[in-house]
């Protein structure tokens, strides 16, 4: 598990491991502390979780009080990559349904409540209105703190979370949930049984630490394995380990999700976007954008809504690539 470096690691003297004790987080989660943060959508409440569940979660939300009529029909969205695992529970049994690509039509369909990797591709779900669920965000590095397994085994498809915590565990959780009478309580619910299932202290490899620290500041590779001590091969394997992508492909997608919120400014041009976002040129940032979001940049910009991730689509827009 995370946190477990082997010792023959070179260069562990210059990190400092701290370990985050959660005993006395319970008592102070309370429906009171869910405050209501912004909406990622229209139906959405989403806010960063108690402060003991931080440095591994980084963010849980729910659907409102109110939903979108549930008979309204289902439609096929396309999801671009976050840079994140991700944990989501449809609390009406419904199935997820997931496509692997725009001409895939029959989909496959999961349970309820799935754990989904981080991608370096987008993939297609059907967006269903209505109904209740929740989510929680994983933070980068923290995913076998949260499932107890590397994030590389989840990396780039989606698993059954019965399959990860078994499934009396996923079974007290809906219970739990079903049985909150706000969508506040429902986020309440879940940090009380999220903070049940973390170790008593757990810590993030400190290389990868550093390494995610360093990348957000857009260090190159190079320069953080030097300061990590290990050799370039020992720091993919470690970081691909506790990740679930390669230093380099998650650089990348940290730098297109840069852009998609550069995009979303009033008033910049594509140009500008590419050039805040530190491509080389025009031509990187097309390349790299049609790799991630399945759209050239200006096709995105005309279908996006309120939700840089999530795009609505048409059937006929399937084949707009």
């Amino acid at each position: 598990m995370i946190g477990d470096w082997s010792a023959t690691d070179t260069g562990v003297g210059q990190f400092e491991r701290t370990p985050i004790t959660i005993q006395s987080a319970m008592a102070s989660v309370s429906t009171s502390h869910a405050q209501v943060g912004s909406a990622r959508r229209a139906t959405v409440i989403a806010r960063e979780p108690h402060r003991s569940l931080r440095p591994f979660i980084s963010e849980i939300w729910t659907s409102a009080d109110k939903p979108s009529q549930t008979n309204a029909p289902a439609r096929r969205e396309l999801v671009l990559p976050t840079g994140t695992a991700h944990i989501a529970i449809r609390l009406d049994d419904r199935p997820i349904h997931l496509f692997d690509n725009p001409s895939d039509q029959s989909g496959n369909a999961y349970p309820a409540a799935v754990v989904g990797g981080i991608r370096d591709e987008p993939y297609y779900k059907f967006a269903h209105a209505g109904g209740p669920s929740v989510g929680i965000t994983l933070c980068a590095g923290a995913a076998e703190l949260m499932t107890r397994a590397p994030a590389s085994v989840f990396a780039g498809h989606h698993s059954a979370l019965e399959d990860v915590w078994g499934r009396s565990a996923v079974s007290e959780l809906t219970h739990e949930l079903c049985c909150a009478t706000t969508a506040q309580d429902r986020l309440a619910r879940l940090e009380r049984f999220l903070i049940r299932r973390l170790p008593e202290s757990s810590t993030v490899h400190p290389a990868v630490s550093l390494a995610l620290a360093r990348f957000s500041a857009r260090a190159a590779v190079t320069d953080v394995v030097r300061e990590t001590g290990f050799s370039h091969r020992h720091f993919i394997r470690v970081f691909e380990r506790a990740v679930g992508l390669t230093p380099k492909n998650y650089l990348r997608l940290l730098r297109f999700n840069e852009a998609l919120d550069v995009a979303r400014r009033v008033g910049v041009t594509w140009a500008d976007v590419a050039a805040t976002a530190g491509y080389a040129d025009q031509s990187h940032f097309n390349r790299e954008f049609l790799a991630f979001a399945s759209l050239t940049p200006t096709k995105y910009r005309q279908l996006y809504t309120s939700s840089k991730h999530h795009i609505p689509m048409a059937e006929g827009q399937f084949r707009s690539r």
